[in-house]
């Protein structure tokens, strides 16, 4: 982690992106079950909670008046319609002090190692630290850090217009990070998608070393 004189890094919240209508998968992405039979939600949980002090699911309200979270710390959606950046900053209103791990639930190749690369360059200096997309040559921000200072310039841009964290973060300064994997960013958004990672996960499963 870069280390700035002066500036003591905020401290660290997970935040899991489950909040989607999963139209295209047809089902509940955030249910789908790559590892075994842990839900993906659960399965990135687990490796965020290991890294972060604490670690939150985002959600739609209704998500949360249907029961879905229970006693499950959560953060509802207080900027309806404007996707991911919703909930994105739902989460740094909600905890202004803290930075957050944001993570998609539709990584399904996201692996430990790719956690720790990004918490070991994280730069607080920075307004996120994210990983290069090579294929897609852009910061890939539904896996990335974001600092507590994100929150009122992405706010200001947002409400401008600009709503897609993509181009947002084109428009910052941001702390890039090249994957040790590319295939660690690849999203499932269609069945034939999560056909796919499951088998490729299974294959990769079966050579690895007892």
């Amino acid at each position: 982690m870069e280390n700035v004189k002066g500036l003591e890094p905020a401290p660290l919240y997970g935040l899991i992106l489950v909040g989607g209508r999963s139209i295209r998968m047809g089902k509940d992405k955030s249910t789908l079950q790559y590892h075994g039979t842990v839900p993906q939600a659960r399965f990135l949980a687990d490796m965020l909670e290991t890294r972060c002090e604490k670690v939150f699911y985002s959600c739609r309200p209704d998500q949360v008046a249907d029961g879905q979270f229970g006693d499950k710390p959560h953060v509802p959606d207080s900027f309806l319609g404007w996707g991911p950046l919703g909930g994105i900053l739902s989460a740094l209103n909600a905890h202004p002090h803290a930075a957050f791990f944001v993570v998609a639930c539709d990584l399904p190749f996201l692996k430990p190692e790719d956690l720790d690369l990004l918490l070991e360059m994280r730069a607080p200096s920075r307004l996120v630290t994210a990983f290069d997309n090579p294929v897609r040559q852009h910061p890939e921000p539904l896996c990335a850090i974001y600092e507590p200072q994100f929150r009122e310039i992405a706010t200001k841009l947002a409400e401008d217009g600009l709503r897609c964290p993509t181009k947002i973060l084109k428009q910052l300064e941001v702390q890039l990070v090249s994957p040790e994997s590319i295939e660690a960013l690849d999203n499932a958004n269609h069945p034939e998608d999560f056909q796919r990672a499951r088998d490729l996960l299974a294959g990769q499963k079966s050579r690895d070393p007892l």
